[in-house]
Order: structure tokens, then C-alpha cells, then sequence
């Protein structure tokens, strides 16, 4: 990985072979500032690329930029396709979470699949966030077969 990093420090310093440097390889290495650079600076050029919004909430998500990271899915949530809130749900939930913004939780949470682990973990914390007990132990219970099979 060390030779990987390397010569792509050196290519990045170079303006014309920065260009074909994909952002995506900067999350490969763990890289996640150079990547949401990547990404915002691709974005600045194509603002309605659904990749590279999905490549900077990836960004956001790994470096915990809670606020950034929901401010940007509530912005594009209401235009995006289902296959597109999809994509994003997950992060969303994370981000609602890290904000305990439990309310928030609902619409992304109907993204998911039915048979998600993880959406029956948010959910069950939507549940204790409401006082429903029942349902949040259902959906721990029932998240627990899907993990533990």
C-alpha cells in the first residue's frame, strides 16, 4: 500500500494527472480528506453527479461530519430516485444518530430493506427514542436471527 500512496502523492502534485486521479482511490487507501476533496472538487464541475454526492457522503460518513453529512442527504432527498435514497439510507441513519436527530430516522429507514440488520437496529433506537419498548425489542430480537443465524 506504501508504493500505492507514494506515487500517488507524486501524481497528485501534477495538475494535469490529478485530473485522472478518481477520488475513489483516495477512499481505498483510507484517505478520506484527499477523497472528499476529490469528490467536492468533481462535484464543483458536475453538481447533479449522483456518484460523486454518494462518494462524499461516503467521505463525510468515515470522518463523522454528522452535521455536513445530513444537512447534504435532507437536501438531496426529496429529488432522488428510489435507487438513489437507497444508496444513501444507511448513511443517513448514521448521521441522524451521531445528531440524535431520531425523527429524522423515519423516511430513511423506509430505504431500506426489509431484511437489514441495521434497519432494525435504527429502528429499534427509533422505538426507544419514542418509548416503544415492544417494537424496539422485536426489531433487536428479530435483527439478532438475521446476525446470528
Amino acid at each position: 500500500m506504501s508504493f500505492i500512496r507514494k506515487n500517488m502523492e507524486k501524481m497528485s502534485t501534477d495538475d494535469a494527472t490529478s485530473r485522472i486521479i478518481q477520488p475513489s482511490w483516495y477512499e481505498k487507501l483510507g484517505e478520506w480528506d484527499k477523497a472528499l476533496y476529490a469528490y467536492e472538487t468533481r462535484l464543483e464541475a458536475e453538481p447533479h453527479n449522483f456518484e460523486y454526492a454518494l462518494g462524499r457522503m461516503r467521505c463525510l460518513d468515515a470522518l463523522g461530519n454528522w452535521g455536513e453529512l445530513h444537512d447534504l442527504v435532507e437536501g438531496m432527498w426529496h429529488t432522488a430516485t428510489s435507487e438513489q435514497r437507497g444508496a444513501a439510507a444507511k448513511m443517513a441513519c448514521s448521521a441522524a444518530a451521531g445528531l440524535g436527530a431520531w425523527e429524522s430516522l423515519g423516511p430513511y429507514l423506509s430505504a431500506l430493506q426489509q431484511d437489514d440488520a441495521d434497519k432494525l437496529m435504527y429502528s429499534a433506537i427509533l422505538h426507544i427514542y419514542r418509548t416503544d419498548f415492544d417494537a424496539a425489542t422485536k426489531d433487536i430480537e428479530t435483527a439478532r436471527t438475521l446476525i446470528e443465524p
